[in-house]
């Protein structure tokens, strides 16, 4: 009992350290606005600077700047070939953005950094200085060069990565945002931690989430530096709970981030920051060592600016792995030797068919401006040579009257519901998955407190904002009572009644219209303004209709901004473990639009020291 007070005491004394507000009174915010464009007060956290130094920039600490905004892994990997760059310089100038824009602006992307980041990047560059002792840069001869052979050996070579604060990476702590598990350290990465460094991904830093991953609509934690802001404007949420990842990849803090994707997390915060996000096939990339919120839903995805670097990391990621026994129960289709970057071509939509998501467009809370931008992607996409179908609907249902309906026939949108014995069921319901899935780990783990979800729930701590989620979580039965039982019983994806019949549905629909691909905004809403009370948990969400249930992949790309220039971002679904053809028809949308656009208060570091050797070089490679 006497560990358990002094752990529980070193807790708050954490908590209240790195949340001044909790120990004193709030100090007011600073009065910062743009034309039109308010920065709200909110009742998480303060603005931490003023628009005026958001214009000039931030990058004025003496660092080396290295001109790395919207840089791709292939960019990158070129400029290492032409001996103009080598990786702890790249290390560098992101470790000098995040000094100089993530706490400074309240963007508060990143939770830790990586204490041996530097060493790491050292480690690479004798092994790239090794591959030039045998061969000048851009001497071929006629055959492979011995940089391309390094890149073959680890395609992810010096790549700079975001690891979203659930995933184990030895030498720093696996706190999920929660101040309960400041200290566990873990003794073994990640699954998908090991695949990205044994393909020579540098891990740069762990980053900010929705505690616990309980918030699908903003990020903010008992451990964080503060609420994480979205980079196109700081008064409004990046979404959650993979906000930091999505936040510091847009902002260019990293070249890329991994994030977890139970019902929208990887795909919600990157439609909010105009980034490309990928839910994978459950069962394609493993989740050992990862603190899950529900393992019978939870994938691990990429979040990246363009989508042929989510396509990179996703050739890393996913695979076999007993430590994971989804990944050999439901894929088939694991294979060691996949590249999903050899079939991204831009002609990739001409003759592929496309299908509308019948009612998507009339859903209740639906913005006008991402119903405009939907409506030009869909032109967009016929323009590049894809056939629209529209008012795609998922058809057949063997355990009731009602076919799935996008809005419930009415009711309200189908967030997770099938319809079965004579009512629409809550196929997300079962809240004691979320305290099996941690229990599970910290039964893995070293820390000896909290030893359960029940243990943080009582103790306090966790972030008010999660109460009624972690209470639920704590106190739901196991066993429903006669009244709540359904055919929709919790179970996994080959287990439960209606998540079977709800894919099996999907795919024969698809096939039936000789569909593709399925495609509707990603949100039906602009993110929401910080410190606004959200309705509900809906808020224009639409990422956990289909994916989550079914097993299927999905993926948001950039659609475009609204006037304020807040981003809105568009989602193609595919059959489950068709990762190839989603990409491919993701890539030739993004390569016939490009609207990404960086957020213009996060330039590039300015006027760099003439001694940055190969700075002009980079530039270029990287205009």
């Amino acid at each position: 009992m006497c560990n358990i007070f002094v752990s529980w005491l070193s807790a708050i004394l954490l908590l209240i350290q790195t949340h001044p507000s909790l120990a004193s009174s709030q100090g007011a915010a600073i009065n910062t606005t743009l034309p039109g464009l308010p920065y709200p007060e909110d009742a998480i956290g303060t603005m931490a600077v003023s628009v005026a130094e958001l214009r000039t920039g931030l990058c004025n600490n003496g660092a080396p700047a290295l001109p790395v905004a919207e840089l791709t892994i292939s960019e990158v990997h070129a400029a290492f070939a032409n001996g103009i760059l080598n990786c702890s310089s790249l290390v560098n100038a992101y470790l000098q953005r995040i000094d100089s824009f993530d706490t400074r602006t309240g963007l508060n992307a990143i939770i830790s950094l990586n204490p041996d980041v530097l060493n790491e990047a050292d480690r690479l560059d004798r092994m790239l200085k090794a591959s030039f002792s045998s061969s000048p840069p851009n001497s071929t001869n006629g055959k492979i060069t011995p940089q391309e052979r390094l890149f073959q050996q680890h395609p992810l070579f010096c790549v700079p990565i975001l690891v979203k604060d659930n995933f184990d990476v030895v030498g720093m702590p696996t706190t999920a945002g929660s101040v309960a598990l400041a200290q566990n350290y873990p003794q073994k990465d990640a699954t998908v931690v090991e695949r990205l460094k044994s393909a020579g991904a540098i891990i740069l830093a762990k980053s900010s989430m929705g505690e616990l991953a309980l918030f699908p609509i903003f990020s903010v934690s008992s451990l964080g530096p503060g609420i994480v802001r979205n980079p196109y404007h700081l008064g409004y949420t990046p979404a959650g709970s993979s906000g930091g990842s999505a936040a510091g990849t847009a902002a260019n803090l990293a070249l890329a981030a991994i994030g977890s994707d139970t019902g929208n997390s990887v795909r919600g915060p990157a439609s909010h920051t105009a980034l490309v996000g990928l839910r994978p096939s459950i069962g394609l990339v493993s989740r050992s060592g990862m603190i899950p919120l529900r393992f019978d839903r939870d994938t691990a995805g990429p979040l990246t600016r363009t989508v042929e670097d989510t396509a990179r990391l996703l050739t890393v990621m996913q695979g076999f792995d007993p430590g994971d026994n989804l990944t050999h129960v439901l894929s088939p289709h694991n294979d060691s030797n996949v590249n999903y970057v050899r079939n991204l071509t831009k002609n990739g939509l001409k003759g592929a068919r496309i299908g509308v998501l019948a009612g998507v467009e009339n859903l209740p809370e639906s913005d006008g401006e991402i119903l405009s931008q939907f409506t030009e992607a869909l032109a967009d996409l016929a323009a590049a040579g894809a056939t629209i179908i529209p008012d795609f609907k998922i058809k057949g249902n063997s355990l009731g009257t009602r076919d799935w309906d996008v809005n419930r026939n009415g009711e309200g949108p189908a967030l997770g519901q099938w319809f079965a014995a004579g009512k629409w069921q809550d196929i997300w319901k079962c809240s004691w998955t979320i305290r099996a899935g941690f229990l599970e780990y910290i039964q893995n783990s070293t820390i000896t407190f909290p030893r359960n979800l029940r243990d943080l729930f009582e103790q306090g701590l966790y972030h008010p904002a999660g109460h009624q989620a972690l209470q639920l979580a704590v106190h739901d039965p196991v066993a429903p009572s006669t009244q709540d039982q359904s055919p929709c019983q919790c179970g996994t994806l080959e287990e439960d009644m209606c998540r079977v019949e709800f894919r099996n549905n999907l795919i024969k629909s698809m096939n039936r219209d000789h569909i593709d691909a399925i495609v509707y905004p990603t949100w039906s809403r602009p993110p929401l303004m910080i410190g606004k009370k959200a309705d509900g948990w809906y808020e224009g969400n639409n990422s956990p209709m289909i994916a989550p249930h079914v097993g299927a992949p999905a993926i948001t790309v950039p659609m475009g901004y609204t006037e304020a220039g807040l981003p809105g971002g568009l989602q193609f679904l595919a059959r489950p473990f068709q990762e190839a053809k989603l990409l491919e028809i993701a890539y030739a949308y993004e390569q016939f639009t490009k609207k990404r656009k960086p957020p213009p208060l996060f330039p590039e570091c300015k006027d760099p020291p003439p001694q940055v050797e190969g700075f002009a070089a980079l530039q270029t490679a990287a205009g």
